[in-house]
């Protein structure tokens, strides 16, 4: 197998209609040694394609599923396919999404120039189409700016050394893991799998892999990877949970906290999640506010967390004397009909 060789991993759940676009656009890399597909419990066309493709492609394309064919969702599918797949590089991809060619080129390079290096980060363009009546949700999802974006996500004006408070929601920089990143497999192995649920299991893994491995940075100029805007993309069919999307957050935030404490990880990163925190930290529905000072009480020697602490819990209390004063006034206002001078 080439020296630098890249598995890439796509989790598959009833997309059978783009499936073979995102194979093809990986089987044309070069680096590519292999694509290990990984059926979710699909009850759509997915599997026959997918055996079509491995049929065309003996030796490139794996096919594989969870036990009883049952779906598990992304996180416990990714892990599959990382047992299943050999190269000594992974990149994951999502179903509906696309490589562009020259996808890994830099990588190659990269990876080659420096062996600690432990990860590659990639842009992503935005695959949106304004004259599809199918993706006009996305411009209420995510604004008629992000839309009309030639970026999904990419990186910008960032010092590698600073990449990890750069990630949402410390900073703004997209936090998953699908289109965007090829990974050393060892780093892979040091951080452990994907936490086995549905939401933000990806942003654990980035966090991680952020906190304990280094990046190097692709062109940024132009996009290397493709995301598809169409009806029945997950973040669509999640839209209207924004609670449950900040607690899955906030769920991840502790899981990144308690790798952090295991391996004795820098102050910076630990402070840098007390950032993150912060921003949802007056609209957890499953934790307290002071969740992650429980986790790392010492963040609050930075003078910038103890100053975020104190603005949120100002924010706080304000909303609930807010609150308090109106249930007051409420109840001493006279009936209907019994104030006013006789």
């Amino acid at each position: 197998m080439d020296e630098f060789a890249v598995s890439v991993i796509i989790p598959v759940y009833n997309a059978g209609r783009h499936l073979e676009c995102a194979v093809q656009s990986a089987l044309q890399q070069p680096e590519v040694g292999e694509v290990v597909l990984v059926n979710d419990g699909s009850t759509d066309d997915t599997i026959t394609v997918a055996e079509r493709l491995r049929e065309a492609h003996p030796g490139r394309v794996q096919v594989v599923g969870h036990d009883g064919g049952v779906q598990k969702g992304p996180g416990a599918s990714r892990n599959l396919g990382l047992e299943k797949s050999r190269c000594p590089f992974v990149a994951f991809l999502d179903a509906d999404d696309w490589y562009l060619p020259g996808h890994f080129q830099f990588d190659r390079e990269a990876f080659g120039r420096d062996p600690q290096l432990g990860m590659v980060r990639h842009p992503l363009g935005n695959g949106w189409d304004p004259n599809d009546p199918e993706q006009q949700w996305f411009v209420a999802y995510t604004g008629k700016a992000r839309a009309q974006a030639k970026f999904y996500s990419r990186v910008e004006n960032t010092d590698p050394a600073a990449y990890f408070a750069s990630l949402y929601p410390m900073g703004d920089v997209v936090s998953g893991v699908a289109d965007t990143l090829t990974i050393r497999r060892r780093l892979l192995d040091a951080v452990g799998g994907f936490p086995d649920r549905d939401w933000a299991e990806d942003a654990a893994m980035h966090l991680k892999l952020a906190a304990l491995g280094t990046i190097a940075f692709a062109d940024m100029s132009e996009p290397l990877a493709m995301r598809r805007i169409h009806a029945d993309n997950l973040s669509r069919r999640k839209a209207g949970q924004l609670s449950a999307r900040i607690d899955a957050m906030g769920q991840t935030l502790l899981d990144v906290a308690d790798f952090a404490g295991r391996h004795r990880l820098a102050w910076n990163i630990r402070n840098a999640l007390h950032i993150g925190w912060i921003r949802f930290g007056s609209r957890y529905t499953r934790y307290p506010s002071y969740a992650m000072l429980v986790k790392w009480p010492w963040a609050l020697l930075s003078p910038r967390v103890f100053l975020a602490y104190a603005r949120m819990y100002a924010w706080i209390g304000f909303h609930m004397l807010k609150r308090m004063t109106g249930r007051v006034r409420r109840a001493l206002r006279p009936p209907d009909g019994q104030g006013g001078d006789s």
